[in-house]
């Protein structure tokens, strides 16, 4: 009977599914989902949730940096306003092995792949003000619930074009004291010189923003094509946040502020 009701649970899904996807104008993002759009992390893992036109997609993975392999799980979920959860109705689990020297991923077949029981769903919850997720997975259910810290959405390319500026935020998920971005600023100067400045960005969770600090480097072209840097021991800051529009802000310790738009995302491993 257990299974019956899973199977019908599963079919009601696909079909509301299918509905959303065909009316997406009529049917919005629901608003309660909404704070679950983030990257989360823990020691060995993280967690990234996002929405798409059929619902949301959670995308976790957990590595061992000295085995050199990890697990990915893929869920594809939905709101639930009852439980104000985000609850799976498929799922996909699969084991990779990475080359210590080309860190190509080599993946094994899937343990799990398909529509969610009734007793397998997997949920996805929130606690302390937003700042914890907390991951109960539906397959291992003697498993005791995983907890993830916000640490934003900030990974990716991003780009001013009037200023002649970009920014490469790389999540950092070995540096497991502080959960940092590594950060990468290039501002050119004229069309001789540029400037980047190498960042450590630390995810403020009472703010949302990302604190950063570091270091600068001055290139100077000396033979067409070819630059040489300088140091520059001055420590700078500089604080990101995101705008409602979707942009990243910019604020320097000097007052300037800057937009920039999104290019896109890069390497998350790690």
């Amino acid at each position: 009977m257990k299974k019956i009701f899973g199977m019908i649970i599963a079919v009601v899904m696909i079909l509301m599914t299918c509905c959303t996807a065909c009316f997406a104008d009529e049917v919005p993002q629901p608003d309660g989902g909404k704070k679950f759009e983030s990257k989360w992390a823990f020691v060995g893992g993280t967690a990234d949730i996002y929405y798409e036109l059929e619902g949301y997609k959670v995308l976790v993975q957990v590595y061992d940096e000295e085995q050199m392999k990890g697990t990915n799980w893929e869920y594809s979920c939905y709101y639930d306003e009852a439980s104000d959860s985000l609850q799976s109705f498929s799922s996909l689990k699969t084991s990779f092995t990475r080359d210590p020297e080309t860190l190509e991923e080599k993946f094994g077949d899937p343990e799990y792949e398909g529509i969610d029981e009734a007793e397998n769903v997997t949920v996805f919850s929130l606690k302390d003000s937003g700042r914890i997720l907390t991951w109960t997975d539906g397959h291992n259910p003697d498993t005791s619930e995983i907890e993830f810290n916000k640490v934003g959405t900030f990974q990716g390319m991003w780009r001013n074009d009037e200023e002649d500026v970009w920014v490469k935020m790389t999540w950092n998920g070995k540096d497991h004291d502080s959960f940092c971005y590594d950060v990468l600023l290039h501002r050119g100067g004229d069309e001789k010189t540029y400037t980047e400045f190498q960042m450590k960005g630390i995810y403020n969770r009472e703010t949302e923003k990302l604190e950063c600090k570091g270091n600068a480097t001055v290139w100077t072209e000396n033979t067409p094509g070819s630059y040489d840097p300088v140091a520059d021991d001055n420590e700078y800051e500089a604080v990101f946040s995101r705008g409602e529009n979707g942009k990243l802000l910019y604020e320097a310790a000097n007052g300037i502020e800057l937009e920039y738009d999104f290019l896109d995302a890069t390497d998350t491993n790690g």
